[in-house]
């Protein structure tokens, strides 16, 4: 039994998609098309180049989310984020604020935090030579300064990664220590 046509909308046409199917209710003893089976080559998923291509077109560009701000639910914690190939500093200061960094001193470029889940702690201090950064990412001390004539800490702070209070931030080819 044919179902009543019902009236199109005013200058709107089905789709192509749309009459294609009306036509395969019409006459369900038609023979339908066999699907085809596209097949993958396994190269393209062990391809080493192939990949970092994949994760800079894909992650470079575009906002991630690295999780919910709850992840740092206290102020005065840092924790760490390895998830998209580079390594992350997830900060939360003393006045509440969450800050995103490149997780290496800027001196030699040692990983400052280890752990994966919230650390507490006034301020974080690098394993190699003890350079101690505050959680607002600014250099705060240098041990033996006076060996290092002339430096400017305030030139030094951790390298940023632009983000938000939600925890997303911009993967951009710019976030590596200089």
């Amino acid at each position: 039994m044919n179902a009543p046509a019902l009236p199109l909308a005013r200058g709107r046409r089905p789709t192509a998609g749309q009459l294609r199917l009306a036509e395969e209710c019409r006459d369900p003893g038609r023979p339908k098309p066999t699907p085809t089976i596209s097949e993958v080559a396994a190269d393209r998923y062990l391809d080493p180049a192939r990949f970092a291509a994949e994760r800079a077109r894909l992650f470079g560009r575009m906002p991630l989310c690295l999780g919910p701000s709850a992840m740092l639910p206290e102020a005065g914690t840092a924790m760490t984020h390895d998830g998209f190939g580079k390594p992350l500093l997830i900060t939360r200061d003393r006045g509440g604020v969450l800050h995103v960094f490149v997780n290496a001193c800027r001196h030699r470029g040692t990983r400052l935090v280890d752990s994966t889940g919230p650390t507490p702690g006034p301020r974080i201090v690098c394993p190699y030579h003890a350079w101690a950064y505050g959680l607002d990412g600014a250099l705060l001390a240098i041990p033996r300064a006076e060996t290092f004539p002339g430096i400017d800490r305030a030139r030094l702070p951790l390298v940023r990664v632009p983000g938000t209070a939600k925890l997303s931030v911009h993967m951009s080819s710019s976030c590596s220590i200089q």
